[in-house]
C-alpha cells in the first residue's frame, strides 16, 4: 500500500502517550529476526534490516492503542523509502542506531513538518 488511507485496519495516525514504543514520525528499523519467523509474511521478511518513517499504529475499535489487555501486540505502519507502507508487529521493530548528524537531520525534519 502506498497511502494512509490503504489501511484497512482501525489505526491512528496521531498519538502522543508516553508508553509507546514509537511515536509519529520516528524512524524504525525491521530486525533482521523477521527472515527466520515462519510467522512473518514475504512482504514484511523482505523488509528485514531496512528502516522506515511510523506513520500510523493500529489501535482498538475506541480508538484507544491498547485498552484492558484486549490486545497482545500493537503493529506500526512504516513508510519505506520506495514509499510503501507496511504494517509490522512492535516486537520486530527497533529504534535505528543514528549517528549525531542524523539525529538533527531527523528533527529538523520534524521541525518543518509542524
Amino acid at each position: 500500500m502506498n497511502k494512509i488511507s490503504d489501511i484497512r485496519a482501525k489505526h491512528l495516525t496521531s498519538w502522543n502517550h508516553h508508553r509507546c514504543k514509537f511515536l509519529p514520525g520516528d524512524r524504525a528499523v525491521v530486525d533482521r529476526q523477521v527472515e527466520t519467523g515462519s510467522y512473518y509474511s514475504n512482504v514484511v521478511r523482505k523488509r528485514s534490516g531496512q528502516t522506515g518513517k511510523v506513520v500510523a499504529v493500529s489501535c482498538t475499535k475506541s480508538g484507544m492503542i491498547r485498552e484492558n489487555g484486549d490486545r497482545q501486540y500493537t503493529q506500526y505502519y512504516i513508510q519505506f523509502d520506495d514509499k510503501n507502507i507496511v504494517g509490522i508487529h512492535s516486537h520486530a521493530l527497533n529504534k535505528p542506531i543514528l549517528s549525531p548528524r542524523e539525529r538533527r537531520a531527523i528533527e529538523l525534519e520534524k521541525l518543518s513538518n509542524g
